[in-house]
């Protein structure tokens, strides 16, 4: 059986879903502002949901994390992602479905600071499970649990079969940075016109630049859309023109979930 790790970053869905272990990007507002008046214990999580209730097998299920610091002081903790298919009322791993180890990223809070993270998790034609759980939780460096919280998506139908291959490579890496390029197979019979590529990254690398791509990341979320030169790839070729510079702190682990125009691509 595949065993998958996978992260939101969102992302996140996002989870983000949504592959996946570094130190998260968070964002912080400081000041005592930034925290809700009836804000309680040391953090608290605000907003923890996949957007949408009901996804189709084969596509990703994109959520959002935030969470608030209730204290005065600056905090930085770790947080715990578990992830599982479910077929109810049965708690064993459905037919066709994978394992989702545990991961664990880090999460930096300013003083009544907020914490937010796109998260992005996978879901597959071939597994059976009906629900998606997963869930959240802050911990102190002694291994106490600030807040957890644990959300659902239902999953129903099947994907239309992907049309195409995505092909990562690593071309030069140092420490704190590095390039790769990306090629884009397509493996179906009609020709792709117009093309929005996303991933999820397994650490916490950010692009800096890229070529032959418009790119945005939200954290460790990236898209990737098509230029004008590059925005027809007819059945059978690959588009090889796509590479990126990058940096990394903690780590430059693979990223996962590729997904084009919408449909997963194997």
């Amino acid at each position: 059986m595949r065993r998958i790790l996978r992260m939101i970053a969102m992302s996140a869905l996002a989870l983000a879903v949504l592959g996946e272990a570094g130190t998260a990007t968070a964002a912080t507002a400081a000041g005592p502002h930034a925290a809700a008046a009836d804000c309680t214990g040391t953090i608290q999580i605000t907003q923890f949901a996949f957007s949408a209730s009901t996804v189709t097998a084969g596509q990703d299920a994109n959520g959002n994390l935030t969470a608030v610091n209730c204290t005065a002081q600056s905090l930085t903790t770790s947080v715990y992602w578990y992830g599982q298919y479910l077929l109810p009322p049965s708690s064993v791993i459905p037919p066709g479905c994978p394992v989702m180890d545990p991961f664990v990223i880090n999460a930096t809070f300013a003083p009544n600071g907020q914490y937010t993270q796109p998260f992005s998790r996978a879901t597959f034609s071939q597994c059976t499970a009906t629900l998606l759980q997963v869930t959240v939780s802050f911990h102190s460096s002694t291994g106490t649990v600030f807040a957890q919280a644990t959300t659902q998506v239902n999953i129903t139908g099947s994907a239309p079969p992907p049309n195409c291959r995505v092909t990562y490579t690593l071309n030069n890496e140092w420490r704190g940075g590095f390039t790769a390029s990306i090629a884009i197979t397509n493996t179906g019979t009609q020709p792709i016109n117009g093309w929005t590529l996303t991933y999820v990254y397994g650490g916490d690398q950010r692009i800096t630049n890229a070529w032959g791509a418009g790119f945005s990341q939200n954290g460790i979320v990236v898209t990737l859309s098509s230029l004008a030169y590059d925005s027809t790839i007819p059945p059978g070729t690959t588009l090889s023109s796509v590479g990126m510079y990058g940096t990394w702190t903690t780590s430059d682990g693979p990223p996962a979930n590729f997904t084009l125009n919408g449909v997963r691509c194997v």
